[in-house]
């Protein structure tokens, strides 16, 4: 039986000229050489429940939370004496990157965007200011969170593991790198893939060739940060295994009278080598943590996001391909658009939307848990005393 008209919610996609807005992202199935149906915009209330969409919605209520954070901390950096800051260019360069992602999520709080361009497609950097906007700052805070994470763990493996300390010429190597690559990454990206409304009210990469512009340089950084902290880890491990132990169940007399010569000798380069790693790790035990909680997030959400984005987009393609995504739209005309009845079909082939929840949750509240492992109780001394006594 052929159809003369679209059946509801579904419209006809012809009523809506291509002139605007990202028009990829539009949800159509073609019935018929001269019908093409297609899903009302934004798609995002069709294919989860209400609960969902309200609790997402607080993501960027958190991520002003965690914007007002890392400018707290990027002021005390600026403001207060290196001694009570323990300002640190590669912590001040992640701050950033992370502010930005932060700002990127509580964006839409003052702007109220407007998430389609007509009834069937949703809005994309060109036609929508506040998506050009998140989907900008988004992508340059996610790559700038990866490259300097990677910078710092970097640093870390050198001084810990080769007793190497990084001058000024590392300094200088890390600030260009840590700036440019993640800028021209996003520029490439606005470019070659673009961003839309998909989720939320910020706007995210489209799916067409983000993997070449985006997804792959993010995991090739934060995988290569995972495995160097993985590896100073290892070794410290290894040295202190090989002369902390030692010395631990050993004295000074049963030692020389144990070994001699050269095994001597290696047992106190050792034990120098763990004293040094230790007192590092010690100080550096906020950062190493930062270090790994940013990259594994960042794994998590990667992983998430972008199968649930495959799985969006592979049924959008082939709709008529995919059992459960047809019962889903039969669904949806039987019940007149009630798509709260229909839900049970989409967790089927889009997985399950609390994980999805947990990965944009955990992103807006990285600048929070980025102020609590680089606050210091030194910063908070050195507020009172600019502040009780300005002059002195």
């Amino acid at each position: 039986m052929s159809l003369a008209a679209c059946p509801a919610p579904f419209l006809l996609e012809t009523d809506y000229p291509k002139n605007g807005g990202y028009l990829p992202g539009r949800f159509c199935q073609e019935l018929s050489a001269s019908l093409s149906c297609c899903l009302p915009c934004p798609a995002q209330q069709w294919v989860y429940s209400d609960l969902f969409i309200e609790r997402l919605s607080f993501v960027s209520d958190i991520a002003t939370a965690s914007a007002a954070c890392c400018g707290f901390m990027l002021l005390s950096f600026v403001v207060l004496p290196p001694r009570a800051s323990r300002v640190h260019y590669l912590t001040v360069g992640l701050v950033m990157a992370v502010l930005f992602v932060a700002v990127a999520f509580a964006i839409p709080l003052t702007t109220h965007p407007s998430q389609c361009w007509d009834a069937i497609t949703p809005n994309d950097q060109s036609s929508d200011g506040s998506c050009a906007w998140t989907g900008a700052l988004l992508s340059l805070g996610a790559l700038g969170i990866a490259m300097w994470t990677f910078l710092r763990t970097l640093w870390l493996n050198l001084v810990v593991c080769w007793d190497y300390v990084p001058g000024r010429v590392y300094s200088v190597l890390s600030t260009v790198l840590g700036v440019v690559i993640p800028i021209a990454l996003m520029v490439a990206l606005l470019l070659v893939t673009g961003v839309s409304y998909a989720l939320g009210q910020s706007c995210t990469p489209n799916h067409p060739h983000s993997v070449e512009t985006f997804w792959a340089w993010f995991v090739a950084l934060a995988g290569s940060s995972f495995l160097i902290q993985m590896g100073t880890s290892a070794y410290c491990v290894w040295i202190y295994r090989g002369g902390a132990s030692y010395g631990a169940h050993s004295t000074p007399g049963t030692t020389m009278n144990s070994v001699t010569g050269s095994a001597n000798q290696k047992v106190q380069s050792e034990q120098k080598m763990w004293r040094r790693a230790r007192r590092m790790l010690l100080m550096q035990w906020r950062t190493i943590l930062l270090t790994v909680l940013v990259t594994v997030e960042g794994l998590y959400f990667m992983i998430v996001f972008w199968t649930h984005d495959l799985a969006y987009n592979g049924v959008q393609d082939r709709l008529a391909d995919n059992v459960d995504a047809q019962k889903w739209a039969a669904c949806l005309v039987l019940t007149a658009g009630n798509s709260s009845q229909c839900l049970h079909y989409t967790e089927s082939w889009l997985g399950s939307s609390n994980s999805l929840l947990s990965c944009f949750i955990l992103a807006a509240l990285i600048g929070i848990q980025t102020m609590f492992l680089t606050l210091r109780w030194s910063i908070f001394t050195a507020w009172w005393d600019l502040l009780t006594k300005p002059f002195h």
